[in-house]
């Protein structure tokens, strides 16, 4: 059986992993419940109701019923009339969809909040109201309709994947005939009474767990719930779920136009089935296949594959029951079926050869590793609540990460040679296999192919009759650094608040910040000035190669492999960003991991080597960007050809060289005067500062670099509407834009208006008229975009114009009016809440300081209560919400404005 509690152990990104008090235990009407207090966000809980009834529950009349009911859950119950659940959620800097949330499965429904932890009893009264008293209204269904209409029509695509996968994995059909999305013909007719009938059907305690995680206290939040949950159902408790049969023998997936697919992808492995019990057995076997897979993966990087790029290995659940162990890689063009083959092969050979004693020993070392990294790292509530609402759906143990390492050290001994080999004969002799060819529609059908059960057999057959070499790997310890740098020197420093700033003998400027959370995680950014708007136009597409090209190539003398195996078992991540008008890098990594992940930024700052599989690569990313799904559109309207991502002549693509990227690189880093550091996350400031300056003072300035320009402004073009091409479903894209350089307090007033743009909307566009399954949107902006507020969002083809003139109205209004006291309120909530979430993604964490230090003084994070006022905003909402300054692109739409463009939407309402 399957053990998937150390899964997620390993994907904790959290720390003291011991809950403090816990209680659990069952009502006496069967309901289950867990409750753990949690510091790890002062003032705050998790709240989870997982409920065992799904779409495997309706009838052949029913199908997505339980979905559209959950979505009637959010609209009105018992003890919240119309509106008042969005209104709980929007306060406390809480959002709907981001703070709040539900999703319907195949066996299950799942409820999930974060709230301030005062709230908690309001909360939990939420939870009791979707367990036994959701109220239905017939005018609130037939927009909600409306809304899950909408969703289905955004979700198509990916049904169609879910669909057919589950029919691989269970031939017969028991649950890709009853997918949660439902059925459109059903769901247009499904009337108020088979919804209320199927709730009180379904819904019934014994079936559900209630989770709370957080800042509270453990028994009497127990007692709350023991008062507000008493009256919840009994039952009768439906009959189980038919077991359904699983595939046998191979099994093939494809798919050959997966939208949300960025690359095709071709997938071999094995399928194992469980019923939600562990066994000793089970946790035994599901460390070897990691072990074994880890293996498999590093043999085939170390390999220069003719047939395919980026091997790696997964796990994937997405069918009830049924883990799927794959190793997967993105195949080149012509080459699906030899890219498969070449998969299957390497299982093959490690089934019949095995592994060595270095493989083997690197394999131990790699999941001790991670569970030590899991369990040393602070266990954050919304983590901890999501694992224990999986355990309640599907089974396996609820361990912290904590209790998850002591548990595996009784496992290690197992990760033998002789074992692992042992298990992955008996498990490629025993268990289902399944291959998949997936095509993204960002590749040509052409290059890609087929795929058939005979090119399987084939494959199969083909191998059987090969003679394998052992291929097994002797691993070496490869250091990051050949040699330690001589030292530079910190000259000067200057104390702040809670840390201060060193200046380094090259120049460099580092901030540093001390822990605000016990175990805080360490947080690194880097800034400059410029971007992909101040490369010499001889380096514009070279930049626009830069991010991929850095992802797929190695670091000073290092290959990309070599790299890989530096860093193994190390709690070290970062990522260089190069946007139109910035360009920064963020990571974190472990107190631990401190000097390895300055090593890597003083071997970063060295340069990279030409590499020209990277450069292939990085060009067909451009390719893709530039020809595939683009979410860009309202950009190319609103700044034509000055836009850095317009369309590219193919001679001019074709002429792109790993020199040239290279140059961007040396462009942005090879300076280290015209550089800021931000380290968060400090506990010994003597430490750290000798670490920079061996690391960071060392590195010398670049000679022969490329000089970045000087940002200018980027011109607005004339033409303020667009269409590009889309499916069924309605896409409007929306950009406002002030072209004026942002200050430091415009940049959170934007966030601030943004926040509130949608709030408005959402009602408008969802609650109210049932248009649109969601809206969205966000602020940017730099020094030659300016400021501007990005909106977006989906409906029917024939509600374009409707929702167009919505929001222009609605930001009319909020130009003329400004926000409300209520609304600068709500939007002070959320910009505190950012910065109060800011020690738990420690490099966003240390970017967003960067980012502050970039537009003004290092303590410079602005009074909110100053700068959040109704005249404020509303001079913001003036200069961004004009025709002048709107952009709008759509999808899916007939144009439905005059030649005056959006002026023709205001004259004709």
């Amino acid at each position: 059986m399957l053990q998937k509690y150390w899964v997620a152990a390993l994907l904790l990104c959290a720390g003291l992993a011991q809950a403090d008090e816990v209680r659990k235990g069952q009502l006496d009407n069967g309901l289950n419940y867990v409750i753990e207090h949690n510091a790890s966000t002062a003032g705050r809980a998790e709240l989870r109701l997982v409920v065992k009834a799904g779409s495997r529950d309706e009838l052949d009349d029913e199908q997505g019923i339980a979905h559209l009911l959950e979505h009637m859950a959010f609209r009105r119950s018992k003890h919240f009339g119309p509106g008042e659940i969005g209104k709980f959620f929007d306060g406390q800097g809480m959002r709907w969809g981001n703070d709040s949330n539900a999703w319907t499965g195949w066996e299950t429904t799942s409820y999930r909040m974060t709230i301030g932890n005062d709230a908690v009893p309001r909360g939990l009264q939420l939870m009791a109201d979707w367990a036994g008293g959701i109220e239905f209204d017939p005018a609130e269904l037939k927009l909600e309709r409306q809304v899950v209409l909408d969703e289905m029509r955004l979700r198509s695509d990916d049904m169609r994947f879910y669909r057919d996968a589950a029919d691989v994995f269970y031939p017969e059909r028991d649950y890709s005939s009853r997918m949660p999305i439902g059925e459109e013909k059903v769901l247009k007719t499904l009337p108020l009474e088979r919804i209320a009938a199927f709730y009180r059907r379904n819904y019934v305690a014994p079936r559900m767990t209630v989770i709370v995680v957080g800042d509270v206290d453990a028994s009497k939040t127990e007692q709350l719930l023991h008062q507000q949950f008493a009256t919840t159902p009994a039952g009768p408790v439906p009959a189980p779920w038919v077991t359904a049969k699983p595939m046998q023998g191979t099994g093939l997936y494809t798919n050959y136009l997966l939208r949300s697919l960025p690359k095709s992808r071709v997938i071999w492995g094995w399928v194992e089935y469980w019923d939600g019990v562990t066994t000793d057995d089970g946790r035994r076997r599901d460390h070897q296949y990691f072990a074994i897979m880890s293996i498999l993966q590093h043999r085939l990087q170390l390999r220069s594959s003719d047939n395919f790029t980026n091997p790696q290995w997964s796990w994937e659940t997405m069918i009830p029951h049924a883990q799927y162990s794959e190793l997967y890689a993105d195949p080149k063009p012509g080459k699906t079926l030899a890219a498969l083959e070449e998969l299957y092969t390497e299982l093959e050979r490690a089934r019949r050869n095995g592994f060595s004693d270095s493989e083997a020993d690197f394999a131990r070392k790699a999941v001790l590793q991670r569970y030590e990294q899991a369990a040393s790292q602070p266990l954050l509530q919304a983590d901890r609540a999501n694992w224990l609402a999986t355990v309640a759906s599907d089974g396996g143990l609820a361990d912290t990460p904590t209790e998850a390492l002591v548990r595996l050290k009784q496992y290690l001994p197992d990760l033998t040679p002789e074992k692992l080999q042992k298990t992955l004969d008996e498990t490629l002799r025993q268990r289902p296999q399944l291959a998949a060819a997936l095509r993204s529609p960002n590749d040509k059908a052409d290059g890609f192919g087929t795929v058939t059960d005979s090119d399987i057999a084939a494959i199969q057959t083909k191998v059987a009759k090969l003679v394998l070499d052992d291929g097994q790997q002797q691993f070496k310890q490869i250091q990051l650094l050949d040699a330690l740098p001589q030292p530079g020197k910190v000259v000067s420093s200057t104390p702040l608040k809670d840390g201060g700033i060193w200046t380094l003998s090259n120049g460099m400027q580092v901030q540093w910040r001390k822990q605000l959370v016990p175990n805080e995680q360490i947080g690194i950014a880097i800034h400059g000035t410029g971007g992909l708007h101040a490369l010499p136009a001889s380096l514009q597409l070279a930049g626009l190669a830069y991010e991929s090209y850095i992802s797929s190539v190695g670091m000073g003398k290092l290959s990309l492999q070599q790299l890989r195996d530096a860093l193994n078992g190390k709690s070290v991540q970062l990522n260089l960003m190069l946007g139109v008008d910035q360009y920064f890098a963020q990571g974190s990594s472990s107190p631990q991991d401190i000097e390895t992940l300055l090593q890597l930024i003083h071997l970063g700052l060295q340069g990279l080597p030409e590499d020209e599989q990277a450069r292939n690569t990085a060009l067909a990313s451009v390719r893709t960007a530039l020809e595939g799904k683009r979410n860009d559109w309202p950009d190319l309207q609103a700044y034509g050809p000055a836009w850095p991502w317009a369309y590219r002549h193919d001679a001019e693509l074709n002429a792109l060289q790993a020199a040239d990227i290279v140059k961007v690189h040396r462009a942005l880093y090879g300076n280290p005067a015209a550089l800021k550091v931000v380290i968060t996350g400090v506990a010994d400031a003597q430490a750290i500062r000798q670490l920079v300056a061996r690391y960071l003072a060392s590195s010398s300035a670049d000679a022969q670099r490329p000089a970045l320009l000087p940002l200018q402004q980027l011109a607005l073009a004339d033409r303020h509407t667009g269409v590009f091409n889309s499916d069924a479903e309605g896409n409007s894209f929306w950009r406002f834009i002030s072209p004026q350089p942002p200050t430091l307090a415009e940049r959170w007033q934007n966030s601030a208006l943004a926040d509130i743009l949608r709030q408005r909307l959402q009602p408008l566009l969802r609650f109210n008229s049932g248009q649109s399954y969601g809206v969205w949107s966000n602020a940017d902006g730099g020094d030659s975009r300016g400021i501007l507020i990005r909106l977006g969002y989906t409906g029917p083809t024939d509600q374009c114009a409707t929702m167009a003139r919505t929001v222009l109205a609605t930001t009319r209004t909020l130009s003329e009016e400004g926000p409300s006291d209520a609304e600068l309120k709500a939007a002070h909530e959320l910009l505190a809440k950012w910065r109060a979430d800011w020690p738990h993604n420690p490099a966003a964490y240390a970017a967003s300081l960067g980012r502050v230090w970039q537009y003004g003084p290092p303590e410079g994070l602005p009074d909110l209560d100053a700068i959040l006022t109704r005249p404020a905003l509303q001079q913001l909402a003036q200069r961004l919400f004009t025709l002048d300054h709107s952009y709008l692109a759509v999808g899916g739409c007939q144009p439905f404005w005059g030649e005056d463009g959006l002026k023709s939407l205001v004259a004709n309402p």
